[in-house]
């Protein structure tokens, strides 16, 4: 239809290509702008429902002029009219919560970009303060707090989540529209437990699946280490009991092992027990027969590895023809903690002819322990050790066919079976009234264990590291 058809009354409506005017369409476009603003709240499901409206208000102002100017303003008004914001159906508008699962990729700013939109750098700067936004990881849940207000639809205020298992932060947007970060730090309480297992397939495993933290099976592996092959030692069948103290929330989402306090080990039925017991103001495990545990040197100092080659006569992997071997090599995968055998100080760090990368420590004037073909070394000549310490990790560095430890033991210089130095004591054995005073503690540690594994559930386990 042409403009010069209309009647007079509609022709200032169209053009004359019978398209609605520039004027009218800007007008209802400013109209429809308004209306959103003042009855919408930037949600992605409002700003999808906005784009959809745009569209139709285009496609309106493209219609030829086919009929009434009345019935098209009417569309117009329609099409320009936003659909009410829907109530939740929740039993409090005033406070309702909405969960958010982090995925791969996400970062805080992406988070807040969802409910905070043109706030997120006042939000993720809050944040900072108190959390690294690092700690976000994929999976963990955040919750989104709500209110419904009637005029506006749905506003968002608060948004809280676990960054660790002892802290909850909340974010929180004041009626100012600053934010505010509160921090909360979940107590923990101390807690004695007891454990009892099975060797069936590794002590490692099986200690695990009793509920015992990674913490206290070290200190279990370390105070018989001493004496313990764990390699050789240890079969199918064997039981271990255990006594020791936690530290927990009281939902029990955190376990930290802290103290190791009494383990009988049944190798092949016969007990080996240990005992934390406090001597002259020192704290240190004893046998039960008041015999200090603790030897000069430390019979295994890496944890888990198995014994490829011992002291004496062999034929060399090398070089191909049989000559001394003056240490023990244990077979472990590169990266394995290497212990110091014994307190004392670093004399050469660094590499050494076929040894590779090496450590040598001298323990006192008469015995010297040294560690070949490592990865990593991580102490340096004249630093003092104690014994147990990390002094680096095993590799295959030198002349070596894959990762092990080669530990050697030296006695006035001289290379010598480290199993026979390790049997060598330190420390007193107990005596008089101290003795009297452990045989009674011994015992109640012990009635204790029978008394909480009988009637103690399966405790769960720290899902962090730091055990």
């Amino acid at each position: 239809m042409r403009c010069g058809t209309l009647p007079l009354k509609d022709r200032h409506v169209y053009t004359r290509a019978g398209r609605l005017r520039l004027r009218y369409v800007a007008l209802m476009a400013a109209a429809f702008l308004g209306l959103s603003l003042a009855n919408t709240s930037f949600t992605p499901q409002h700003g999808l429902e906005i784009a959809q409206a745009q569209a139709s208000v285009a496609n309106v102002a493209m219609l030829p002029a086919t009929r009434e100017p009345e019935q098209v303003a009417m569309e117009m008004a329609a099409v320009v009219a936003p659909a009410a914001p829907q109530k939740p159906n929740v039993p409090n508008l005033d406070n309702y919560t909405r969960t958010l699962t982090i995925k791969a990729g996400d970062t805080l700013s992406a988070l807040m970009e969802r409910v905070a939109s043109g706030q997120t750098t006042d939000a993720v700067k809050a944040l900072k303060g108190h959390i690294d936004p690092k700690t976000l990881k994929a999976g963990q849940d955040v919750t989104m707090h709500y209110k419904w207000v009637d005029t506006v639809g749905e506003q968002w205020t608060a948004m809280e989540f676990a960054p660790s298992p002892l802290t909850r932060v909340v974010l929180r947007q004041g009626s100012n529209g600053a934010f505010s970060v509160q921090k909360i730090e979940k107590p923990l309480s101390k807690e004695t437990r007891a454990a009892k297992a099975t060797i069936r397939s590794s002590l490692y495993a099986d200690l695990r699946k009793a509920g015992v933290p990674d913490s206290i099976i070290a200190d279990f592996i370390k105070a018989y280490s001493y004496n313990v092959d764990f390699q050789r030692d240890i079969w199918a069948g064997d039981r271990v009991e255990l006594l020791y103290d936690v530290k927990r929330t009281d939902d029990n989402a955190f376990v930290r092992g802290e103290n190791l306090i009494y383990a009988a080990l049944y190798m092949r039925g016969k007990p080996s027990v240990i005992f934390r017991f406090e001597n002259n103001g020192t704290v240190e495990y004893f046998d039960d027969k008041g015999n200090p545990v603790k030897k000069a040197l430390m019979r295994t100092p890496i944890d888990g590895a198995r014994v490829t080659s011992g002291f004496g006569m062999r034929r060399h992997p090398i070089q191909g023809y049989t000559k001394m071997h003056k240490g023990t090599d244990f077979g472990a995968p590169t990266g394995t903690p290497i212990f110091a055998a014994g307190d004392g100080t670093i004399t050469r760090a660094g590499w050494f002819s076929g040894y590779g990368k090496y450590v040598s420590i001298k323990h006192n004037n008469t015995y010297a322990t040294a560690y070949g073909h490592m990865s990593v070394i991580n102490v340096k000549p004249g630093q003092r050790v104690k014994q147990g310490q990390v002094i680096g990790r095993v590799g295959t560095t030198g002349n070596s066919t894959g990762p092990h430890l080669h530990f050697e033991v030296l006695q006035s210089g001289k290379q010598v079976n480290p199993v026979k130095v390790a049997n060598l004591s330190i420390g007193n054995k107990l005596g008089g009234k101290q003795l009297a005073r452990f045989k009674a503690t011994l015992a109640s540690a012990r009635t204790n264990l029978d008394v909480i594994a009988s009637g103690a559930a399966t405790p769960k386990l720290a899902s962090i590291g730091g055990q």
